[in-house]
């Protein structure tokens, strides 16, 4: 691969990254003595996050800010900067790009209780977009409009907070608001009972990620909850689990003998992988209901994926009665049939057999300075994975409601290459043609991506540096005497609330080279409103401040919004 091939390429596929949230704000300071915002990169363990090209980019920053500026102007200008399109982005023959069907979007604000703002993490831990993780502002705000759709269950953590998880439904082109709020705590109460109405004792209950037991008479009560929609989770050994969505009423405590769950047996599955072929490592087994109405309180999600290694038997207990579709996925294999449909039942043991046989393989090595690189992380990826998946199962969009579905294999793989930079991954071909085939260093700085057709076998890919240039968004905003306070966006995720000097322009620079989406409003005037910018190395627009927002409001006006009127030299 030629160094300008990989320059194109990782400028491309590396597009994808302003598309992602898990951004946040730090102060810096600019060489020339300025003050500057930037967005850093989440700074958390590899384990604890998706490997995605979002976190190997450039981060934008707002120059010439300050924290904070006497100003009589009331309301903030509200920025919001969505990527279209980056440059040299590779599409495949159907139009599809990198991140294709990734519309849906989140919003939300997290307060402690006393309800002042939390820096929480809100990470999603099951669902399409596991691993993903979004940051709040010191507002206590956060968001991303690049999610996947479907059902997810996210948890949110901060100092000072007890936590929840919750279970959310992204659509595409829609926003999912989440707020949270620690003050005046509600509880809840109940019992887990067997069929004949029997206490199960030492059953686990999980109500908004705070866990408990149950009592030698099957009683439960955790407190402390947050009020809304909480997500209660129920295990007990011998029985199928319980999932299910409760409402938490501020300061109350919901009454005993209102939420009585009767847990049924448990099934067992005895499943056989045949034929030890394809790469090494292990297979991943996914079970779901053979028949989406059924079964939908069973928590399958906190079984998938399940690791085997082919050529032995798993067994797995606990599940609910009923026709339960087992598939199985390894790298260089597939599964034969692909999907084997067994009826679970109580008191025996259900026995089903997965025969693997070898499948097409995209086989290749990465390399960095002509020498190997063990290590290296390898991702093949579907551009629109969204369709692959409803592709694969043949249905509509309504099936990623129907269960918490895993990320699978034929959307996205991801494997270490080995001690000779050597890598296997099932091809997949015949469901998608066209893929994304992209490489990291073990540490994370060098990348290199291509695009791969339905005849590729093997591939080379050949790391370099992300040396990429970067785009500069300068939106004049003349006339101004004071300060200006700025709330920006940037794909949906919020920045830290800063003041603009009056002297200086907004300026954004480290923008990926693209075609974005730039709106501004002030209150309810609309201050910049451009459908496409092109932003390669410099972008200037000029925006027209209504003469509020330039004089400001008097103290009268600052009353009646609750606030303080500020002292200004």
């Amino acid at each position: 691969m030629h160094s300008r091939q990989n320059y194109i390429l990782i400028a491309a596929i590396c597009g994808l990254a302003l598309l992602g949230g898990g951004l946040f704000v730090v102060l810096g300071a600019k060489d020339d003595g300025g003050t500057a915002v930037e967005f850093a990169g989440v700074d958390w363990p590899a384990e604890d996050r998706e490997l995605d090209s979002w976190t190997m980019i450039k981060t934008p920053r707002v120059l010439a800010a300050t924290t904070s500026f006497p100003t009589h102007v009331l309301w903030p200008l509200e920025v919001k900067l969505d990527l279209v399109e980056p440059s040299y982005l590779p599409r495949a023959e159907d139009g599809a790009i990198p991140g294709t069907g990734r519309r849906a979007r989140i919003a939300g604000n997290i307060a402690d209780e006393e309800g002042k703002p939390v820096r929480a993490t809100i990470e999603f831990v099951a669902g399409a977009n596991q691993g993903r993780v979004l940051l709040c502002d010191s507002t206590g705000a956060f968001g991303a409009n690049d999610m996947y759709p479907g059902l997810a269950v996210v948890e949110v953590r901060g100092r000072g907070v007890v936590g929840s998880r919750r279970e959310v439904v992204l659509r595409q082109n829609t926003e999912y608001l989440l707020n949270i709020g620690y003050g005046l705590p509600g509880a809840v109460q109940g019992d887990v009972v067997d069929a004949e109405g029997n206490g199960i004792p030492n059953a686990l209950v999980i109500v908004d990620g705070q866990a408990t037991r149950t009592s030698d008479e099957g009683y439960f009560y955790i407190g402390g909850l947050a009020s809304d929609r909480a997500l209660l989770e129920i295990e007990a050994k011998g029985y199928a689990g319980v999932r299910e969505v409760v409402g938490i009423t501020a300061d109350f405590t919901i009454p005993r003998g209102r939420l009585v769950y009767r847990l049924e047996k448990g099934a067992s599955i005895e499943i056989a992988l045949n034929g030890e072929v394809g790469a090494s490592g292990p297979a991943q087994v996914i079970l779901l209901p053979a028949d989406t109405k059924q079964q939908r309180r069973y928590p399958w999600y906190r079984l998938n994926p399940i690791e085997a290694m082919p050529g032995g038997v798993i067994r797995v207990d606990d599940l609910p009665l009923g026709p339960v579709a087992v598939r199985v996925f390894h790298r260089g294999a597939l599964a034969k049939p692909g999907e084997r449909v067994v009826n679970a039942r109580s008191g025996i043991l259900n026995r089903v057999e997965i025969d693997l046989e070898p499948a097409p393989t995209l086989r290749g090595v990465v390399t960095m300075g002509g020498k190997p690189v063990p290590g290296a992380r390898v991702r093949l990826e579907a551009p629109d994975r969204v369709r692959a998946t409803l592709m694969y199962f043949r249905t509509a969009h309504w099936f990623l409601e129907s269960e918490i579905l895993p990320p699978f294999p034929f959307t996205v793989q991801e494997v270490e290459a080995d001690r000779r930079g050597q890598f296997a991954l099932t091809s997949w071909a015949d469901l998608v043609e066209t893929r994304y085939l992209e490489a990291w260093s073990p540490d994370r700085s060098a990348w290199a991506g291509v695009l791969v057709g339905p005849d590729a076998e093997e591939i080379e890919l050949v790391l370099e540096a992300d040396d990429r240039g970067s785009g500069e968004l300068v939106i004049e905003l003349p006339g101004r005497t004071q300060g200006l306070d700025i709330q920006l966006q940037i794909n949906g995720t919020p920045a830290e609330p800063f003041t603009l000097a009056p002297d200086e322009d907004l300026r954004i620079d480290d923008l990926l080279a693209g075609i974005w989406r730039v709106e501004a409003l002030w209150y309810t005037d609309p201050v910049v409103d451009e459908e496409a910018v092109a932003i390669e190395d410099l972008a200037t627009l000029k925006g027209t401040l209504p003469e509020a927002a330039i004089t400001g409001q008097t103290d009268e006006e600052w009353g009646r919004a609750g606030r303080e009127f500020p002292a200004v030299d």
